[in-house]
């Protein structure tokens, strides 16, 4: 079986998560695997997936910044906004702008900060590079690949 994923955290706190939340979805979804462990008891389960993982050389990441619930947060203001600018048209301003802190309030736990995640693997690593490389490259105009 091949499994391929990403995480923005430490090798441990993504292997150990699937073992908190889903112990038996794990051992249910690997138990024909060669040498299963079982997903508990936590050391034989990470020594079991250090000997058959892969490192990847190369990553993608669209948004490096940013984790899956900001990218759907981001679907939810856009998607807010859009409904918000067809019914504000024809409104008073103080109607807008009762509209707008009520919008405002219903986005709140949609509107967070993108702060990069610490280095913990090389991809991660050659991410932050490639973006420094990128916004230097921005503001002295060159546009060609090192």
């Amino acid at each position: 079986m091949l499994f391929f994923s990403n995480f923005n955290g430490s090798w441990d706190q993504y292997v150990d998560s699937f073992t908190f939340a889903i112990p038996g979805g794990l051992d249910l979804f690997w138990k024909w695997n060669i040498r299963y462990p079982k997903s508990v008891a936590l050391t034989p389960f990470h020594d079991y997936i250090h000997y058959n993982q892969l490192e990847t050389i190369h990553y993608y990441n669209a948004y490096p910044l940013a984790t899956s619930n900001d990218i759907k947060g981001a679907k939810t203001v856009k998607s807010a906004l859009l409904q918000f600018q067809d019914k504000s048209q024809n409104l008073t301003d103080e109607q807008f702008m009762q509209e707008y802190r009520t919008l405002l309030r219903g986005l709140q736990h949609d509107l967070g900060d993108m702060y990069p995640t610490p280095i913990v693997t090389m991809s991660a690593l050659q991410v932050e590079k490639r973006q420094k490389w990128h916004d230097r490259n921005l503001k002295t105009g060159e546009n060609h690949v090192q």
